[in-house]
C-alpha cells in the first residue's frame, strides 16, 4: 500500500509537471506577441490583450498547482500556488525567450521548426515547475537538465559564431581573402590603411610608397586602358607603368593582386614585393584595419551569451 500511495503521488507529480508545460507552451507565444506589440507602441487593445494574456496564464497555473498541492514548495495555500503560478509563468517566459534568441543565434533554428519548438517549449515550462518540486532528487535533475541544456547551446553558440576578426573585416566591407601582405627589405608597414601599405625607413614616403591592393579597373589578364607600358613578364606576372605611379599584378590564390607603387621606387623593388606575396595572416591583418567605427552594440542578453560560450568553450574567436 506504502508503495501504491508512492506511485499515486509521484503520478500526480508527474501530471502537474506535464499540464504546467503544456498550458505554458500554449499561452507564450500569444503572451509574447502582444507584448512585443506594447513595445512597438501598439494600440490600447495590444496591452488589454498582454494582460489577458498574462492573467489567464496565471490562472491556469494556479489551477495546475492544485493538482499535487503537497508535492511542491508554495503550493499548500491559495495565494502560495498564486505565488507558484507567477514562478512557473515568468520563469518559464523568461527562458522562453532566450532560448528563441539563442538558438537562433546558433544557427540551430528551434524557432523555425514548429515540430522542435513546440515540444521544447512545453519542456521549458516543466522543468520551472519541476524545480520548485519538494521530492530534491527531481529538483535536483531538472536543474542538471536546465544546466546542461544552456552548456549545449552555448557550446553551439560558440562554434556558430564569427570571429572578431571577420566581423571587423564585415564591419569595414573587406573580403578577407583579398588581403594580401609582402616584405620589402628597407621598408615598414604602415597601420590602419585598410590595405597593406608599405613606406620607406628614410625620406620622402610619399613618392616611394608601395601598396598592395585587388585589381581593378581592367579585365583579368589585361593592362589597363591609358597604361604608358604594359610588359608581360610571365604568365601571372606583368608590369605597367602610368603618368603617376607604376604596377605590378600577379596572379595569386585565384585572384589578380595589385602592387603599386611611386615613380621613385625602383622597378626591382617593386617586382621584389610582388613576388614576394601571400596571404595575410590574422596578426597581420589587424594591423592593416582601419579603427572600428562606433556602431550599434548586439543585443545585450546576446552579447553576453557570446562571451560566455567564448569563455567556456573559445569558439572561433582570436
Amino acid at each position: 500500500m506504502v508503495h501504491t500511495g508512492e506511485g499515486h503521488a509521484i503520478g500526480r507529480v508527474l501530471v502537474q509537471v506535464a499540464a504546467a508545460g503544456v498550458i505554458g507552451a500554449l499561452a507564450v507565444l500569444p503572451l509574447v506577441g502582444a507584448v512585443v506589440g506594447v513595445l512597438l507602441g501598439g494600440a490600447t487593445a495590444a496591452v488589454v490583450m498582454a494582460g489577458v494574456f498574462a492573467v489567464v496564464l496565471v490562472v491556469a497555473l494556479t489551477a495546475v498547482a492544485g493538482l499535487a498541492p503537497d508535492a511542491s514548495w508554495l503550493t499548500g495555500s491559495r495565494g502560495g500556488r498564486i505565488c507558484w503560478a507567477v514562478f512557473v509563468g515568468a520563469g518559464g517566459t523568461v527562458l522562453w525567450l532566450l532560448s528563441w534568441d539563442l538558438t537562433d543565434a546558433a544557427g540551430l533554428a528551434l524557432s523555425r521548426t514548429p515540430t522542435l519548438w513546440v515540444p521544447a517549449s512545453v519542456v521549458l515550462f516543466a522543468l520551472m515547475a519541476a524545480l520548485l518540486l519538494r521530492r530534491w532528487y527531481l529538483a535536483a535533475g531538472s536543474l542538471t537538465v536546465l544546466v546542461a541544456t544552456a552548456l549545449l547551446v552555448l557550446k553551439a553558440l560558440a562554434d556558430a559564431s564569427p570571429s572578431a576578426l571577420d566581423l571587423r573585416f564585415a564591419d569595414d566591407q573587406i573580403a578577407r581573402g583579398s588581403l594580401m601582405a609582402t616584405t620589402v627589405p628597407g621598408y615598414r608597414l604602415r597601420p590602419g590603411q585598410g590595405t597593406w601599405y608599405l613606406e620607406p625607413d628614410g625620406a620622402d614616403p610619399q613618392a616611394r610608397y608601395i601598396s598592395v591592393g585587388p585589381r581593378l579597373g581592367a579585365d583579368p589578364g589585361e593592362c589597363v586602358y591609358g597604361a604608358k607600358v604594359c610588359d608581360v613578364e610571365t604568365a601571372s606576372l606583368r608590369y605597367e607603368l602610368f603618368e603617376d605611379a607604376q604596377a605590378y599584378t600577379r596572379y595569386l590564390v585565384g585572384r589578380e593582386v595589385e602592387v603599386r607603387g611611386g615613380l621613385a621606387v625602383d622597378r626591382g623593388t617593386l617586382r621584389t614585393a610582388a613576388l614576394e606575396l601571400r596571404p595575410a595572416t590574422d596578426g597581420e591583418a589587424w594591423e592593416v584595419l582601419p579603427e572600428p567605427r562606433p556602431s550599434t552594440p548586439d543585443r545585450p542578453v546576446r552579447e553576453v551569451a557570446r562571451e560566455l560560450a567564448r569563455d567556456l568553450f573559445g569558439g572561433h574567436w582570436h
